[in-house]
């Protein structure tokens, strides 16, 4: 069972450490994204917040009935600081995970890993609902980039057009 929760662990930081972050910019207080000419759909010097959670389930049929399960559950803040340039903040984070027995218990590794999500914001832009640029901090680490990623990604939405008439907008890779 160890084996099986070492593994699941592993696959998420190689996975995270592997991942390319495209939009790596400075990080300053200009706007991350640079060309922002349409609305994010948020209003302007609010905060959003948001219940965020994301579960794991691994099971191995050669290893009879042992399974893993891993369920991260946190808080997501949105404050929108302009008409497309907004920040990620993440908090009151918490991670369960199966013991040998099935039962859920707390991870040990719960207390870092909520240092490494809520230790820097991330800004981003959004345009008509969009995710159009990322902007994390130099000092964060592209596993932790790359977890923050995974919840624009749910957040991403695609706004009613303004324009009369049908518009057809593919989700974009964030």
């Amino acid at each position: 069972m160890k084996f099986i929760k070492g593994l699941l662990i592993f696959g998420y930081l190689v996975t995270g450490a592997f991942a390319a972050v495209p939009y790596f910019t400075a990080y300053s207080s200009e706007r991350c994204d640079a060309k922002c000419k349409e609305w994010s759909g948020f209003t302007r010097d609010r905060t959003y917040v948001y219940s965020y959670q994301t579960e794991t389930s691994t099971f191995l049929q050669q290893e009879g009935t042992d399974y893993s399960n891993l369920t991260i559950s946190c808080r997501v803040q949105l404050e929108i600081l302009g008409i497309c340039d907004i920040v990620l903040l993440i908090d009151e984070v918490a991670i369960t995970e199966t013991d040998r027995d099935g039962r859920e218990i707390t991870s040990p590794n719960e207390s870092e890993f909520a240092a490494q999500l809520s230790s820097e914001m991330l800004r981003f832009g959004m345009q008509g609902g969009i995710v159009t640029s990322v902007c994390p901090s130099y000092d964060e680490p592209v596993w932790v980039t790359n977890f923050k990623r995974g919840i624009l990604s749910a957040l991403q939405r695609t706004m009613p057009s303004t324009v009369p008439g049908t518009e057809t907008i593919t989700e974009v890779t964030i």
